[in-house]
């Protein structure tokens, strides 16, 4: 989205708010989902072993999430914005393995944030796991609540 112009749409002033409106709900959905993880139990009530989460699970929900964050849209709207408006890319050649470095290396990312996740969960309790759910869940909302204050 960002090479096709996205950064000259986020100029437009009810473009920019639609896209962090959206990104506020989307972001408000994923802290809610994260909050009902903890499958309604109390921090101090004693939970059954469970599982840890599988690092293909954690993978997906910090894509989704990554994808779902509207300042994502817009940094990389400008990167790239920036760089064509630049002329730093004169072959297309060029711009197609920038973006495709980008967006391997973030997935890379992703990928061993994920699995250092999904390897450290196994040391946690249930207990301390719906902890990091909950504040996991609140920071999301809030961060929620400060992009809807933006778009207002």
């Amino acid at each position: 989205m960002a090479i096709g112009g996205l950064s000259l749409l986020l100029q437009i002033h009810w473009v920019k708010q639609l896209v962090l409106i959206m990104g506020a709900l989307i972001l408000t959905w994923f802290g809610i989902q994260t909050l009902r993880a903890m499958k309604g139990r109390g921090v101090h009530e004693q939970a059954p072993v469970q599982h840890a989460p599988s690092g293909r699970s954690s993978f997906w929900y910090g894509v989704l999430l990554t994808l779902a964050n509207p300042l994502t849209v817009l940094f990389w709207a400008g990167v790239f914005g920036s760089l064509l408006a630049s002329g730093t890319f004169v072959h297309s050649k060029e711009l197609f393995l920038f973006a495709t470095g980008c967006l391997l290396s973030t997935l890379l990312f992703l990928g061993l944030v994920a699995l250092l996740a999904a390897y450290l969960a196994r040391f946690f309790r249930p207990v301390w796991l719906n902890v990091f759910h909950g504040l996991s869940g609140v920071f999301l909302i809030g961060f929620a609540i400060v992009l809807l204050q933006k778009a207002v």
